[in-house]
């Protein structure tokens, strides 16, 4: 797995900074809007570079399945508002709905997903509440639905990651 390390310390500065003892992951789509947008990686890295922008992901995995270190598994990132102190972010290159996830793509994030439960514990299990211990997408936390998020859509595959009736 091709790994880009310690890119970017930005953190929620509202928050301690660490997350060390969480067990909960967010999944985002990095949404520029721009459909197969081929830099869309890079771009969002960029993006997460600029403290204005106050936005950031723990990983964010590229089309080709790069993942791309930005606060690593120890900070706390700017990606869901009162969430940010209390899960990880990983960010899937993604710039709508509509843009498919690609073999890489899954490949890095089954590969992510068992880092943060080998690390971390956390249960390798598609969760629909920001309330249990899993993993989950933006769009079904109660920030996400509150503020009409869609990321990452009805083109992540749960049991494709997570195996036949885990999705």
């Amino acid at each position: 797995m091709a790994v880009a390390l310690g890119l970017f310390p930005r953190y929620c500065a509202s928050s301690s900074g660490s997350v060390a003892d969480n067990d909960l992951v967010l999944i985002h789509g990095s949404r520029s809007g721009n459909f197969g947008n081929p830099t869309e990686g890079i771009g969002t890295v960029r993006y997460c570079w600029n403290p204005v922008n106050q936005a950031s992901y723990n990983h964010l995995i590229d089309y080709n399945g790069t993942v791309y270190e930005l606060t690593g598994y120890r900070a706390a990132s700017w990606h869901a508002a009162y969430l940010n102190a209390r899960a990880w972010a990983i960010c899937l290159a993604q710039p709508t709905v509509n843009d498919a996830i690609t073999d890489a793509q899954y490949s890095a994030l089954r590969w992510m997903m068992q880092e943060y439960h080998d690390r971390f514990g956390v249960p390798l299990v598609h969760i629909k509440s920001e309330n249990g211990r899993g993993f989950i997408e933006h769009r079904e936390t109660a920030q996400g639905m509150g503020h009409g998020k869609s990321d990452v859509g009805y083109r992540l595959d749960w049991d494709r990651l997570l195996g036949p009736g885990n999705g």
